[in-house]
C-alpha cells in the first residue's frame, strides 16, 4: 500500500466519519441550547434554564468552529503533501444530472 492510498483510506474511513459525527454533536448541542433558552424565557423570567441554554449555544458554536478549523487544517496538510486529494471523492450518493429543457419545448396543459 502506497502512502497516498493509506492517507486516502485514513481520511475516507476514519477522519471524515469522525468529523461528521462531531459536527452533528455540535449542532445538536447548539439546538438543545436554543430549546433550553426558549423554555427558560417562558413567562418573561430569565432563570437558570435560560442561562444553561446560552452556555449550550456558546459551546455548540465553539464546537462547530473547532470542527471547521480541524477540517481546514486536515485539508491544508493533505493538499500540501498529496495535491488534489481533499476533499476526498465519496461514492455515497450518485451524481446529479441537471437537465435543461428549452422553454419552447415545454407543453402547456390547461
Amino acid at each position: 500500500m502506497t502512502p497516498q492510498q493509506f492517507v486516502n483510506l485514513l481520511i475516507t474511513n476514519i477522519l471524515n466519519p469522525l468529523l461528521y459525527v462531531l459536527f452533528s454533536v455540535a449542532i445538536i448541542v447548539f439546538m438543545w441550547g436554543i430549546v433550553q433558552f426558549m423554555w427558560g424565557l417562558k413567562d418573561g423570567a430569565a432563570d437558570k434554564l435560560a442561562a444553561d441554554g446560552k452556555m449550550h449555544m456558546l459551546w455548540g458554536l465553539i464546537g462547530l468552529f473547532i470542527m471547521l478549523t480541524a477540517a481546514s487544517i486536515i485539508g491544508l496538510v493533505v493538499n500540501t503533501f498529496f495535491p488534489g486529494k481533499w476533499p476526498p471523492k465519496t461514492t455515497m450518493s450518485p451524481p446529479v444530472t441537471l437537465v435543461v429543457v428549452p422553454t419552447d419545448q415545454i407543453i402547456k396543459q390547461g
